[in-house]
């Protein structure tokens, strides 16, 4: 975008340099025609005497004078598009400079965002293989704790088996009692 603006520029400059030089040839040639004309009238004046005719040198001098402000204004509208070429060149650079940075920020970000992930992904790695090794630990041990829950926990008696038990319990502590008071040895 800024080469096509830089290309009418171009264009436009070449134009305005050129209208310009034409007009300054313009303004030359008719001022040396002008004071051609003054000389020849002055020469034709003494020799006639004062009722000869100027080439309009009144009229020479009003062309002269609109060509002149042709030319300031060729001047002026040629200083003003290189000003305003120039102050787009130098918006077009810092814009240039301050993406530059931009994208060198940016670039900066990303390499360091990469080596994040490449550091998490690791790190993941790592987790996960020591979750493996873990839960084969975790596996071991509760193998040998229902290795182990069969010994240790006592489970409870039926009623029934615990009802004979207590009375064989209780037939053979009246049985201890008896002998204790001394029916039971006749």
């Amino acid at each position: 975008m800024r080469q096509e603006a830089h290309e009418e520029f171009l264009k436009i400059s070449k134009d305005y340099e050129e209208g310009l030089r034409g007009v300054q040839l313009a303004v030359k040639v008719l001022r040396e025609y002008y004071a051609k004309s003054d000389d020849d009238t002055d020469l034709m004046q003494t020799q006639e005497g004062a009722g000869a005719q100027q080439k309009g040198s009144g009229a020479g001098d009003s062309i002269i004078s609109m060509l002149e402000v042709v030319e300031s204004d060729f001047s002026k509208s040629l200083a003003e598009l290189r000003a305003a070429e120039d102050e787009q060149q130098a918006e077009y650079e810092e814009e240039h400079a301050d993406n530059k940075e931009r994208l060198a920020v940016l670039e900066s970000d990303i390499k360091g965002k990469e080596a994040r992930v490449k550091q998490l992904v690791t790190s993941v790695a790592d987790a996960e293989e020591d979750q493996a090794g873990e839960q084969d630990e975790l596996d071991a041990v509760n193998a040998y704790i229902k290795e182990l829950e069969p010994k240790c926990i006592s489970k409870p008696e039926p009623y029934e088996e615990a009802k004979k038990r207590r009375e064989k319990e209780m037939a053979g502590l009246r049985e201890g009692l008896e002998i204790l008071e001394g029916n039971a040895i006749a």
